[in-house]
């Protein structure tokens, strides 16, 4: 018997060729990757993606930790999830 564990697979609505899988740090971690450029550091990146998010969905997005900012984009239909 072979046991199989697949990950919820998420889209990030604003950009929907990219995928994004994991645990709600390794999200945040490839989401900042693809965004690399324009933060200096996570805490930073996740502002920032916070206040873009927030505008794209006109809702509050929290960004105190990369569990808030996940479960907020998932809430909110910014990362939408894949079947």
């Amino acid at each position: 018997m072979t046991y199989n564990h697949t990950m919820t697979k998420y889209i990030l609505d604003m950009m929907p060729e990219r995928t994004y899988e994991g645990t709600s740090k390794q999200i945040v971690k490839k989401l900042f990757q693809d965004t690399e450029a324009f933060y200096p550091d996570t805490a930073s990146f996740r502002k920032g993606f916070a206040e873009s998010a927030c505008d794209w969905s006109g809702k509050p997005m929290r960004y105190g930790s990369d569990e808030e900012l996940v479960e907020d984009l998932i809430n909110n239909r910014i990362l939408v999830r894949q079947e």
